[in-house]
């Protein structure tokens, strides 16, 4: 038995520790393997993240079930084209003939033995719905119980993150909503949530609120979370700010007032606003969704976006 105190070596306060896992969870097409490659990245080159901003850059490995070319698209999407020498990928599906079996017969031991040959020293490995976090089969005809975890891989998994000092970050999916699991605590959506609280140190739960927006639930197995349920923008992981919330500068004023109650030339409405208050697409395109969700202008967000390319055209 240890006679000291000792304490976590902290990587992200609440939710990344050195030694411990932490569980993000979502449904398909939540975006779990968009923010998390977003993140990474971020972490990687010492940027701001959707938790914040650490003071120095870290070596991270994503381990993913997808392949190369896959990732490479899912990047783009968020606007990553090129990658720092410390953010390393390790794609499943591009091991060769001989190396799968060994990967599939010990995945952490594999993990292991290709960085003491590259010599890599992570500090965060993040594991996108690989072997370790995937569903587990139905344990009966009746049971809902196929997407629970398996608390021996995940004390397994926090043994290894022991062994390489290291923190741990796993995604998962979580199931399909239904009368069976409807619970009104997101953390109990995911059945087996008895056996993830108690072997990881955080959980995330991310759920596609609309096309636009992504909310994140989160808990911590240490502290108690300010704010535990945020909102961010899906093309960027920005936080996002509700309508009601939104003030506006004095530009932006400017353009409401040249707007009509019921505009008809909507390309030369932008023109005018790009052209004579000198403002930006961006600003111009915030403008317009908002007055879109309000209802004020009878056009689609795509709508938006063909209207603001031929503002482009019109204005050059």
């Amino acid at each position: 038995m240890p006679k000291e105190f000792q304490y976590l070596d902290e990587i992200f306060k609440h939710f990344l520790y050195r030694e411990e896992v932490t569980i993000a969870a979502g449904g398909a097409y939540a975006g779990k393997s968009r923010l998390m490659l977003h993140t990474a990245h971020a972490l990687a080159l010492g940027q701001p993240c959707f938790l914040g901003k650490l003071p120095a850059p870290l070596t991270i490995v994503y381990c993913s079930e997808r392949s190369w070319k896959l990732n490479c698209h899912q990047m783009r999407t968020v606007g990553i084209t090129t990658l720092p020498d410390n953010f390393i990928f390790f794609c499943v599906p591009d091991l060769s003939p001989m190396e799968a079996p060994a990967f599939e017969r010990d995945p952490l031991g594999f993990l292991s033995n290709r960085f003491a040959q590259a010599g890599i020293t992570p500090d965060l490995v993040i594991f996108d719905t690989v072997f370790h976090f995937q569903a587990q089969p139905p344990t009966g005809k009746d049971s809902v119980n196929s997407y629970s975890f398996n608390k021996r891989d995940l004390l397994h998994m926090k043994q290894w993150a022991t062994q390489h000092n290291l923190a741990v970050l796993g995604l998962s999916h979580s199931p399909k909503q239904s009368e069976k699991n409807a619970y009104p605590d997101p953390f109990d959506r995911i059945l087996g949530s008895t056996a993830i609280l108690a072997s990881t140190v955080a959980v995330m739960i991310l759920e596609r609120e609309s096309d636009d927006v992504l909310k994140v639930h989160l808990r911590s197995h240490l502290t108690k979370i300010q704010d535990p349920t945020r909102l961010y923008n899906y093309s960027d992981f920005s936080p996002y700010v509700p309508e009601a919330e939104l003030s506006l500068g004095p530009r932006e004023i400017a353009v409401l007032a040249l707007i009509p109650q019921t505009p008809t030339l909507y390309t030369n409405m932008v023109k005018i606003a790009a052209l004579q208050l000198s403002i930006s697409d961006s600003q111009v395109r915030n403008i317009l969704l908002a007055l879109v969700r309000k209802g004020e202008l009878t056009m689609t967000v795509d709508g938006v976006e063909r209207l603001l390319q031929r503002a482009q055209r019109v204005s050059q």
